[in-house]
């Protein structure tokens, strides 16, 4: 897989209840989550600008709302 397939939206970010601010755009490599509840912080909802779902595995390239860094 490519680096530009690997990369996450810059506006995922992954709500961890124990480290509110050690979220996912602390760690951009990051592949293991503390918690199952994802957001964009565009929309600030758990859906992006598209209306998709938000998640690790769904913010990367390809997606209309991407955004890289």
């Amino acid at each position: 897989m490519s680096e530009k397939n690997e990369q996450r939206c810059k506006f995922f970010r992954e709500e961890d209840e124990h480290h509110p601010k050690l979220g996912s755009d602390t760690f951009p490599g990051k592949t293991e989550f503390n918690s199952q509840y994802f957001y964009c912080i565009k929309t600030m909802s758990v859906s992006g600008p598209d209306y998709e779902s938000v998640g690790p595995e769904e913010c990367r390239w390809g997606r209309k709302c991407f955004v890289t860094e």
